[in-house]
């Protein structure tokens, strides 16, 4: 028999896959509580309630759960790329590519703004993105493809370009196409890291 601390473990991750998948479905602002608890068997919204103090804050735990499963998707052992920059046009090809085939993350990105405000949402997907945009960007630096001053600027405008882009693709009536076209511009941009360092 489960103990209650497994047993409100269970609770917890069925709230957040139940929220989930209605969000993917249906949107943030068009799903109920109600509707979570229900899809959840998580019994009365008290048990919602007692996990999260508000939707927003299981909307949080959402966007970390799916926010976990890109990362470990798109990590650097991974991807066969050798040479730095490409692998930096990789791995946020690949970031589109699961954007483009996933309702959840494309979900999180059309209602993340609105449920936080457009600052919040900034600093949230900072602090879960900007790290591993940044290591990418130091292998370049060993390589002498980029300047070590360019590390932190850079993967600043990379991260904003990357959910910019996602948000393009998650909002299109075309997700492939527009998974294509951007994957171009993103290779344009790129290619201009390539510049040799001086002496």
């Amino acid at each position: 028999m489960a103990t209650r601390a497994e047993q409100a473990t269970a609770t917890r991750e069925a709230l957040i896959d139940a929220a989930r998948r209605l969000w993917a479905d249906k949107g943030f602002f068009a799903t109920s509580t109600a509707e979570i608890v229900e899809a959840a068997g998580a019994g009365t919204r008290g048990a919602l309630y007692h996990h999260f103090a508000d939707r927003e804050e299981l909307f949080l735990a959402v966007f970390d759960a799916v926010q976990e499963e890109l990362t470990t998707s798109m990590a650097p052992t991974k991807i066969d790329e050798v040479d730095p920059i490409s692998r930096v046009r990789r791995v946020l090809l690949v970031f589109l590519d699961l954007v483009a085939e996933r309702p959840d993350a494309q979900a999180l990105l059309i209602d993340g703004p609105a449920v936080f405000g457009w600052r919040r949402w900034r600093e949230l997907e900072s602090q879960r993105g900007l790290a591993a945009i940044e290591n990418l960007l130091e292998a370049a630096v060993q390589a002498d493809q980029i300047a070590a001053h360019l590390v932190q600027p850079l993967a600043a405008l990379l991260l904003g370009l990357m959910t910019d882009a996602a948000l393009l693709v998650a909002t299109s009536e075309d997700p492939a196409r527009a998974r294509a076209s951007t994957a171009d511009a993103f290779a344009k941009l790129l290619d201009g890291l390539r510049t040799p360092l001086p002496g």
